[in-house]
Order: structure tokens, then sequence, then C-alpha cells
């Protein structure tokens, strides 16, 4: 037994310091790695992305120019707390580089705080610290360090810690924080709910109910009411942008409802897909209002409520109008809680591997548009049609409570 311990302790420590270790390389990284060395074209920024952090230092901006953070003519397309936390960096430098360094810093942070998280996640759901191991994973790592949604993966992965160990109100709060990160987490909120109204005792069902729409709507009404006193209707600028994005090149809907009718005319049959798809791709927590009784009875434990969520995230990732491949980090600190055997462990590395072969390598060298992309990202969303049979599949093997 104390062997065992000792061993996912190990675990645990090996995982951090190695995150740790990486995140120095990518600090000292040079921009580019050059393959092969002579071609001065063939730059790929294979471990810090340059381009995206310098996007990040331009719309944290504002804080230094004395503006407004939303002010008219100023694009920002992050919500106000995901705004907040890339503008941070700021107060601790005044230079790209020590932005730079300071913005990895605070990333750094939120993984290794991800990864204890996850661990306490793990021991509530009585499996083994091995499974830490996957936030090693090549796209895991390059994603956490070189976008900002570690953080709010982070506040999804510790919210989820707060419910399942009944800490219901700040669980709804934290949650609530995360959407004002990226909106994403919307998504669980339907989920967190039916599973709070299994688990609560029944004498404090009301109450708690209550409560915790109270400390949702608060932290919501509060942040979106000040960014609208300072910047108005600009503050919804965010909101509006990626409300009408248009399809990217890689996702699904791109390759089989756009590409399809390119140049056809057939305007009115992209709308339909469109719309389509924006309704399978938000269909878990839809779903879940229209059929309250189901969900009720599949939400019962804490493996339920990861098996939905993990459904909720897939089915976002496939069925969205573009490809983001930073997602891969909503996603596999949620399926190492639950994965079952050394199949499903291949099947989320080669995803992963998959994921960071598309970005960063195939999109700066052979590009977006090159067949070899193409082929990757389907390779990429065929891997995800096969995670989402296999929860539902799980899902509905699961006993029903009435």
């Amino acid at each position: 037994m104390a062997f065992a311990m000792k061993k996912q302790t190990v675990v645990i420590i090996a995982v951090i310091a190695i995150g740790v270790a990486l995140s120095l390389v990518v600090q000292f990284a040079p921009d580019k790695v050059f393959i092969p060395s002579d071609d001065a074209s063939g730059g790929v920024r294979l471990l810090r992305d340059d381009f995206e952090i310098n996007v990040f230092h331009t719309r944290g901006g504002w804080v230094e120019e004395g503006a407004h953070p939303y002010a008219e003519g100023r694009f920002q397309e992050y919500p106000q707390l995901g705004l907040a936390y890339i503008t941070l960096p700021y107060f601790f430098a005044d230079s790209y580089s020590g932005y730079r360094a300071w913005l990895l810093i605070f990333n750094t942070l939120c993984f290794v705080a991800l990864v204890i998280v996850s661990q306490k996640l793990l021991t509530r759901l009585g499996r083994s610290n091995l499974q830490l191991l996957l936030f090693l994973l090549p796209a895991v790592l390059y994603f956490s360090f070189n976008r900002f949604d570690i953080f709010v993966v982070l506040l999804v992965q510790l919210s989820l810690y707060l419910l399942i160990s009944k800490k219901y109100l700040w669980a709804f709060g934290i949650i609530a924080c995360a959407v004002l990160v990226k909106w994403y987490p919307l998504l669980l909120v339907p989920l967190y709910w039916y599973y709070m109204h299994n688990t609560v005792e029944q004498e404090q069902k009301k109450q708690v109910s209550k409560k915790a729409i109270l400390v949702f709507v608060a932290p919501l009404v509060l942040i979106f009411g000040v960014s609208f006193l300072i910047d108005g209707v600009h503050s919804l600028q965010p909101y509006v942008f990626h409300g009408s994005r248009p399809a990217g090149v890689g996702s699904l809907y791109h390759t089989l409802v756009q590409q399809l009718f390119l140049g056809t005319g057939e305007s009115t049959a992209n709308t339909i897909g469109f719309n389509i798809l924006l309704l399978l791709q938000v269909s878990i927590p839809l779903v879940s209002l229209f059929l309250p009784k189901y969900f009720k009875q599949r939400l019962q434990k804490p493996e339920q409520l990861v098996y939905w969520s993990v459904v909720a995230i897939v089915c976002f990732f496939l069925f969205s109008r573009f490809f983001s491949p930073q997602w891969i980090v909503w996603f596999v600190p949620l399926f190492l809680l639950v994965v079952r055997g050394w199949k499903e462990v291949l099947l989320i590395i080669v995803f992963d591997i998959l994921v960071f072969v598309s970005f960063p390598i195939l999109w700066q060298t052979v590009g977006y548009t090159s067949p070899a992309f193409i082929s990757v990202t389907l390779a990429i969303n065929g891997i995800m049609i096969v995670l989402l049979v296999m929860f539902m599949r799980r899902i509905k093997a699961q006993p029903q409570h009435t």
C-alpha cells in the first residue's frame, strides 16, 4: 500500500516537474525552428507561438494606452475576464519580451494548478494518477503554454471538483467566471444543474437551487454591467464577432458543407447546413432543456457527469464551423478522468499527435489549404466521431435511476 501511494505521488511530481521544465524551454526557445535548417522560408513555431502571443499583447495594450478595453474602433475578440487575463502581464512588464515571459509564467502556474486539481478529481473517482501523464502530450503542452485556454480549463476543472465535492455554490460561481473567459463552459451548466439536483440533500434542494442561480448570475450581471457602463454596446463585440465568424478550413462544416456547395450558388444549402451543424454543436445542453427527466436519470454519479461533459465538448468541437486546435486542452483534462484501458489511451495519444501535426507543423509548412492538412483534420474529426459514439454507449450502459 505504501509503495503504491509513493508511486502515485511520484507521478504527480514528475508531471509537474516536466511541465515546468518544458515551460522554461519554451521561454528561451527561438521564435522558429527551421526545417531544414538552411531553409529561411520553412520556419515553424514549434515550441512557442509568438504570432499568437503578439496578438494577446496587442489586445491587452489598451491598459498601456490609457484607453477603454472595448473602446469604439478597437477590435477585441475576447470576453471580459479573458481580456483581463491577457492584460495582466502588462502590470509586470513594459516590453513585449517581458509581457511574453509573464504570460508564459501565468500559463505555467495554471498548468500546475490544473494538474493538482485533476489529481484530486482522480482520487475522488478512485482512479490512478498515471492518467495525469496525458498532460504531457505535445498538443496539450503546446496550447497550454501558447494560449490562455489553460486558464478557463483550470476554472472548469476546479468547478467540477467543487461540484462533485458538494460545494455547489462555489462550483456555480467558478463556472460563471469561466464563461466570462470563454463562453464554452455554458455547455456544461445544465449538466451541473441536473447533477446538483440529484445529489443535494432533499431538504436543502430548494434553498441551494436558489442560491446557485444567484451565485451564477451575479458575476455575469456585475461584470457585464460594469463593462457596458464603460463601453456601451461595444462591450458586446466579442460575442458579435464569434457569432458571425465564417467557416474555417479544417472544420467538418467547411469540408462537407461549404466546400461541397462552393461556387454552385447554393447559398440556401449553405445556410441550412450551417444551422443544422450549429444545433448539433450545442445539442447536449439544448436537448437537456427539453428532456430534463432523461438527463436527471443519467446524471446521478460523478462519472456520468464527466461522460456527459466530454460528449458536450466533443459535439462543440466536431460540429464547429471553424477549426481551433487549442480546443484539445478543453477535452483532455476531462477525458483523462474516465479513460479506460490502453486502447483508449492510445486513441487519445493519436488524437493529440494529429492535432499537433495539423498545427503548428502542417499549418506553417504546407499550409491550411493543402491536401495533407485537410486529410489530417478529417482524421481528427474521425477520431472525435469514435469518441462520441464510445461515450454515448458508455452513458447508455450506465444504470438509470428514477
